[in-house]
């Protein structure tokens, strides 16, 4: 397979998880994008619907303190698609192009805490500083 056509795929598989996302949950497109990964609720094989929270950050009328929102298990699967399989393309296009490199001030996540399965705080290591910080998600802009 070509590189345009794998490049072609990754987007859109990307791009269906992203409307699915938007569609099944009712969230505004600045939430859906600020989204980080750990924020996605966790499958469990029993659940119908899987609960996530959008950080006071991107939650245009709670920002004290965010807003709870909803997934169907089969837009959980296509977000879960897209993540393990072709978002492994999108990492080794971005190393192979050193973009990451150009990114000032990287944070790499080490650990999340989650309180009743909700991603509260990640521990990242800061590539400037070479110290490990821990973040609450809803001062993270």
């Amino acid at each position: 397979m070509g590189a345009a056509r794998a490049e072609s795929m990754v987007m859109r598989d990307r791009n269906a998880a992203y409307a699915d996302l938007l569609y099944s949950s009712g969230m505004r497109r600045s939430e859906a994008a600020g989204l980080l990964l750990v924020e996605v609720p966790t499958a469990q094989i029993t659940s119908r619907l899987f609960k996530g929270r959008v950080p006071g950050a991107l939650s245009k009328n709670s920002p004290e303190r965010g807003r709870i929102f909803y997934l169907g298990r089969e837009v959980l699967a296509t977000i879960n698609e897209y993540v393990s399989q072709m978002r492994v393309l999108d990492e080794a296009a971005g190393l192979a192009s050193g973009v990451y490199e150009e990114v000032p001030n990287a944070l790499i996540v080490q650990r999340v805490s989650r309180r009743n399965g909700l991603a509260t705080k990640v521990t990242v290591d800061d590539t400037e500083s070479g110290e490990t910080v821990q973040f609450n998600l809803d001062e993270l802009d």
